[in-house]
């Protein structure tokens, strides 16, 4: 079985489809993303949209990245992971 790691695409859908087409080439039959889907880049809805889509048609493992730990603690409330978080790129993933 060959695996595809992938990592820290920060909102950024070319990375992320460059890293597609690379586990393509290479045959992968199991995607194993390890986080850091979201922030920074313009993309995250977009990036998150594919990977969903993706999972449909593949076998995908989806890991959380410090960014998503971060935008979860966030969205429950706490004030400080709020601050980290808008520091760390939340603000593009809002706009």
């Amino acid at each position: 079985m060959r695996i595809a790691l992938m990592a820290d695409f920060h909102a950024n859908l070319r990375a992320l489809e460059a890293c597609l087409d690379h586990a393509k080439a290479q045959k992968a039959d199991r995607l194993v993303f390890l986080g850091d889907y979201v922030d920074r880049g313009p993309d995250s809805k977009w990036v998150v949209a594919r990977l969903m889509a993706l999972e449909q048609k593949r076998k995908c493992i989806f890991l959380r990245g410090n960014q998503e730990a971060m935008l979860l603690k966030a969205m429950e409330g706490d004030q400080d992971a709020e601050e980290m978080w808008f520091n760390n790129g939340g603000v593009a993933t809002i706009e």
